[in-house]
């Protein structure tokens, strides 16, 4: 979606009476999502909808891991599963993938659902994850058991 288009920014956040936001897409070599929301006087009488384009990839870039961590990393992943930071590859993040094109992710996305916070064992590290407000994104740990135990 090369932008998103007015009906989307303005229908969308109206009809659900919330701030909205789209899948991320691609534009111009970014991984880009757009939020809007709808702005009410003090009588709930629509004034307007409100819209911003962030720039995903540049979050993707500012999302580190301390070295100290080893093999571990942060991942962030949008609501329907796309990758929205996946340091190990970032790569596959600009290029939208989804959790199904990394096992571990896959798997660890068949744990999770619909869950909101948790944390999960799998194949020798422990997966941290929450939900961020406001969006349903995906925000994920993962670190080795052998970081955590020694």
């Amino acid at each position: 979606m090369p932008f998103a288009s007015n009906k989307i920014i303005t229908n969308y956040p109206i009809k659900a009476g919330k701030t909205i936001w789209l899948e991320p897409y691609q534009w111009s070599g970014m991984t880009i999502t757009t939020v809007t929301a709808p702005i009410y006087d003090d009588k709930k009488q629509l004034l307007g909808v409100s819209g911003l384009d962030i720039n995903i990839t540049a979050l993707s870039d500012r999302l580190k891991t301390p070295q100290s961590w080893g093999n571990s990393y942060f991942a962030i992943l949008s609501q329907e599963g796309n990758l929205l930071a996946y340091p190990p590859q970032p790569e596959k993040a600009k290029a939208l993938a989804t959790y199904q094109d990394i096992p571990n992710l896959n798997k660890v996305w068949q744990q999770i659902n619909e869950e909101r916070v948790g944390i999960i064992v799998l194949e020798g590290s422990y997966w941290a994850y929450q939900r961020v407000e406001g969006t349903n994104w995906l925000m994920l740990a993962a670190v080795p058991q052998s970081v955590v135990l020694g």
